[in-house]
């Protein structure tokens, strides 16, 4: 089996602002998940942004997914967008996903065998067997055409700043083969 994630080795500098205090923000642990929109600048430092733009990699406003999940709560299984009408051009079309996560104890990403359909939220018993699973805990790429979820089996709130965006990036093989050299192999 292909790998599904791979954890960016340690780069010369930080991809978030030191200063952010998300992990500090409260959801209403009813809620079971929340998800905004925001603008890169707010997240990821100039660094980190510049390190990306060298390869092409662009982001847009507005391009940040941040996903706060309560402890005990998992998000949906789903895919991320596949379909060719959902981009423009080069936009991110829903292979991958670079994320950085904040407050990871006892959180799994998990990916299911089930069928592949574009941009689907899938119930338990058509999601699949679980085809693999792991604590991701560093900055890293996960691969987002599979059926997936992310689950907070810890105690405390846990955080994901996904960015998606413009990019040479067409595939999982194109991720992969772009940023090999700063992953984790």
């Amino acid at each position: 089996m292909d790998k599904l994630y791979y954890n960016f080795k340690d780069l010369p500098f930080q991809w978030i602002r030191p200063k952010l205090k998300i992990q500090d923000w409260g959801i209403d642990p009813n809620v079971g998940r929340i998800t905004f929109r925001a603008h890169p600048l707010q997240f990821f430092t100039t660094a980190s942004l510049r390190f990306l733009n060298s390869l092409d990699i662009h982001v847009d406003d507005f391009c940040i997914l941040l996903l706060g999940i309560p402890a005990g709560m998992a998000v949906d299984i789903h895919t991320d967008y596949v379909s060719p009408s959902d981009f423009k051009g080069n936009l991110y079309k829903g292979y991958w996903s670079l994320n950085v996560p904040i407050g990871t104890e006892n959180v799994y990403t998990t990916w299911f065998d089930g069928p592949i359909k574009e941009n689907h939220v899938y119930r338990e018993e058509e999601a699949g067997n679980i085809l693999y699973e792991a604590v991701i805990e560093k900055p890293n790429i996960v691969r987002t055409d599979i059926p997936h979820r992310v689950d907070n089996r810890g105690k405390d709130t846990t955080w994901r700043v996904c960015l998606r965006c413009s990019s040479p990036i067409k595939s999982w093989n194109d991720a992969v083969n772009l940023l090999g050299p700063y992953l984790e192999m």
